[in-house]
């Protein structure tokens, strides 16, 4: 979707500013013209991102200021464009062996800074797996007492899904769907289903979409569908109350293969999402590689096994 960049930050910096008051701490934004405007991206997980970065900065900074800054740079061709934002602190910083380890979990300067912070830090290692979702990476600079710089770029969502589409996987390895497979995409926000149908149409397939957990019902209602991808995270029904509706209606007909699509990177629970009868799980923003894999799969599901009967994951 469309991420006014500008505002989001100005936004969950906001939310920060009464605790930083609290501590006597300022907090600085500096934002370049280019992201004083609309980038694809994915709102949530962005403002995850930031939201994790400042709490640790404010939970970790007893004098000075914070700093949030972001700006566009553009790179080769092949790579493109990349937004970058930074969070940094005069905190107390984060020893130099720890460094390589920081993104596992946060390791503060002492022991004794457990007993006056309060804690170990919120979601390093979260903050690294959104960035890598996003395309991006996130790296760390620090010196123990003079407090930490965070950084991490993104690209584009746009930019991302030419990547899915150009990943030589795609090419690489056989695939012998019929492209009479009937596949629906359970996806409520438009520009996640066009990257999916983009990737799909490569393996000459053509998904039908269904804007919600009712229009899916729907829709396998009216059609027998081979391969379902369902997002769990729906306004109203989410994917697994759809999951378990889908396996009650099909009790006696073939079983859809159900794959489920979380843009979640915290890890929705794989026993409530086998429970409800799916067999497949494909983390968001969806990949030519994730796609592909989930594919083959399905193809050798159907070819050997039988067809999923009340509700079993094969």
């Amino acid at each position: 979707s469309l991420v006014d960049l500008g505002a989001m930050i100005t936004e969950v910096t906001g939310l920060f500013r009464v605790s930083a008051d609290k501590r006597k701490l300022k907090i600085h934004v500096d934002l370049s013209d280019e992201v004083r405007s609309s980038v694809c991206s994915d709102r949530t997980r962005l403002q995850q991102l930031l939201n994790n970065l400042l709490s640790n900065a404010v939970k970790f900074t007893s004098e000075g200021e914070i700093r949030v800054r972001a700006w566009l740079e553009d790179h080769d061709e092949v790579d493109g464009p990349r937004y970058y934002i930074s969070v940094s602190d005069t905190g107390i910083g984060i020893p130099e062996d720890k460094l390589d380890d920081v993104f596992l979990a946060f390791t503060q300067a002492d022991s004794s800074t457990t007993r006056k912070y309060g804690g170990t830090g919120l979601g390093l290692a979260i903050c690294y797996r959104i960035v890598e979702m996003l395309g991006g990476e996130i790296s760390v600079v620090s010196r123990v007492g003079r407090g930490s710089t965070f950084t991490f770029y993104f690209r584009s969502l746009v930019d991302h899904m030419q990547d899915a589409l150009e990943d030589k996987h795609l090419v690489e390895q056989p695939l012998n769907l019929a492209t009479s497979t009937r596949v629906l995409v359970v996806e409520d926000d438009p520009m996640n289903f066009k990257l999916t149908q983009k990737i799909l149409a490569r393996s000459g397939l053509h998904p039908v979409w269904a804007r919600d957990g009712h229009e899916a019902i729907r829709q396998v209602e009216a059609f027998e569908y081979d391969l379902i991808f369902m997002d769990l995270q729906m306004p109203d029904m989410d994917g697994i109350e759809v999951t378990y509706t889908i396996r009650e209606m099909c009790t006696n007909r073939t079983q859809p293969y159900i794959a489920a699509l979380t843009a979640n990177v915290l890890g929705e629970s794989r026993d409530a999402c086998e429970m409800a009868g799916m067999q497949d799980f494909v983390t968001k923003p969806v990949s030519g590689d994730s796609l592909r894999a989930a594919l083959l799969r399905y193809q050798g599901y159907r070819a050997g096994q039988a067809p999923c009967g009340d509700g079993e994951s094969g």
